[in-house]
C-alpha cells in the first residue's frame, strides 16, 4: 500500500512538473475594429492552476500583463495583428504562442422607417444624394414603408399645431414617393399597413398587415423583396403559412424618434451601438419623419461623423445582409423607451422655448 501511495505521488509529482502551455482563443468570431475582443487563455491549458503570469502583446504597440486569463482588447483601425501571449507558472519557466487576428473595419448600412409623406421623404431623399460611400458613390438606403397610416401618433399632436402639418404617410397617399424612392437606387420594403404591433395580433390580421402593404408597393410601381421590419420591432410570433419564404429585418435603434434629440446625441448613440454590436455590418434605424420641417435632423452630418471621425464604414442597405445581421430585441426593450419618448413630449409641450 505504501509502494502504491509513493508511485501515485510520485506520477503526480511529474505530471505537476510538466511546464505549461501557452494557447489562447478570441471571440467575437467576426472581428471588427473599434469593437471589444475578449481573449481568453483559460483552462485547459492551465492543467493544475500552476500558471501565474499572463502577458499580452496585441501587435498594435500596447501590452498587458495580467493574473487573471481572460482580457478585453480595442483595436482602433482594421489590420492583421500578431497577438503574443507568453504565460508563466510557479517555478518561473515560461511559454509563448503567437498568432495573428484579423480586424475588420465595422461596416453599417442605413434604414428609415414610417415613410413615405410629402413633407418629410424628399428631404431624407435629398440627404441621401449628399451621404457617399467610400467610393464616392450615393449611398442606398433601405426604407420600410407603411401602406396607410391613419393612426394619430403623439408626434401628430405635436406636428399638426405647431407646424400646421397633417403628418399621415402612406404608400396610398403618395405612390410617386415610392417610385422616386426606387428611382434613387433605394430598397423599398414593408413596414406593415397600418402600423399595428405584430405581436398582439393573430395570425390572420398578421398576414393582412404584411400582404395589403406587400399590394400597395405593388400598385405604386415597385416590386419589394419579401423582407419586412415589424413596428416599434415588436415581431410576430411566428410568421403565417402564407408568408412562408418571408424574412425579417430587424436594426438597432439611435432614438431618433425622441422629439428633442440633436445629432450630436443621435452620433453618440449610433457610436455605442456601433462599438458594441456583436456582428458587423449593423443595420442603424432612423425615421422618415426626422425630415418634417422644425423637426429635422441632420443626417448628413451624422453618417459623415461616423464615417470620416470615427471611421465606421458605411455600406449600401442589401436585404440578404441586413436579414444576416439583424438581432433580436424583445418588445419589453422598446416599452421603457417608449415611456422615455413620452417623456420628451410632454417636455416640449411645458417647455415651448426649448422647441427645435
Amino acid at each position: 500500500m505504501k509502494a502504491i501511495l509513493i508511485i501515485v505521488m510520485a506520477l503526480w509529482a511529474g505530471i505537476a512538473a510538466q511546464p505549461q502551455t501557452a494557447a489562447w482563443t478570441c471571440r467575437p468570431e467576426k472581428l471588427v475594429a473599434r469593437g471589444s475582443i475578449v481573449f481568453d487563455a483559460s483552462p485547459p491549458q492551465d492543467r493544475d492552476g500552476g500558471i501565474v503570469r499572463w502577458e499580452w502583446d496585441f501587435g498594435d504597440h500596447s501590452r498587458a500583463w495580467t493574473t487573471a486569463p481572460v482580457w478585453s482588447h480595442v483595436y482602433h483601425e482594421p489590420g492583421r495583428y500578431p497577438v503574443t501571449l507568453t504565460v508563466t507558472d510557479r517555478t518561473g519557466s515560461t511559454s509563448t504562442a503567437t498568432s495573428i487576428v484579423a480586424v475588420k473595419a465595422r461596416e453599417f448600412m442605413i434604414t428609415f422607417d414610417d415613410g413615405p409623406a410629402s413633407e418629410s421623404t424628399p428631404y431624407i431623399l435629398e440627404q441621401l444624394r449628399r451621404i457617399k460611400e467610400a467610393d464616392g458613390a450615393p449611398v442606398k438606403a433601405g426604407f420600410f414603408v407603411v401602406g396607410q397610416d391613419k393612426s394619430r401618433t403623439v408626434y401628430h399632436d405635436i406636428w399638426q399645431p405647431k407646424y400646421g402639418i397633417d403628418h399621415r404617410p402612406g404608400v396610398l397617399s403618395h405612390p410617386e414617393l415610392v417610385r422616386q424612392i426606387a428611382k434613387e437606387g433605394h430598397i423599398v420594403a414593408i413596414h406593415t399597413q397600418h402600423h399595428p404591433d405584430l405581436d398582439q395580433l393573430p395570425p390572420a390580421e398578421v398576414e393582412r398587415e404584411i400582404l395589403d402593404c406587400y399590394q400597395a408597393i405593388l400598385g405604386a410601381g415597385v416590386t419589394p423583396p419579401k423582407v419586412l421590419r415589424s413596428p416599434r420591432l415588436h415581431d410576430p410570433k411566428t410568421l403565417p403559412p402564407a408568408l412562408a419564404g418571408w424574412r425579417i429585418v430587424r436594426g438597432e435603434l439611435t432614438k431618433d424618434y425622441l422629439p428633442l434629440i440633436t445629432e450630436d446625441e443621435v452620433i453618440d448613440n449610433c457610436r455605442k451601438i456601433l462599438r458594441t454590436a456583436p456582428d458587423s455590418p449593423v443595420v442603424l434605424t432612423f425615421h422618415d419623419f426626422r425630415g418634417l420641417p422644425g423637426h429635422r435632423l441632420d443626417f448628413v452630418k451624422i453618417v459623415n461623423t461616423l464615417t470620416e471621425k470615427d471611421h465606421f464604414v458605411l455600406i449600401d442597405f442589401d436585404a440578404d445582409g441586413a436579414v444576416a445581421a439583424s438581432r433580436y430585441r424583445a418588445p419589453n426593450e422598446q416599452t421603457s423607451e417608449d415611456l422615455q419618448d413620452l417623456l420628451q413630449v410632454w417636455r416640449q409641450r411645458l417647455s415651448p422655448s426649448r422647441s427645435r
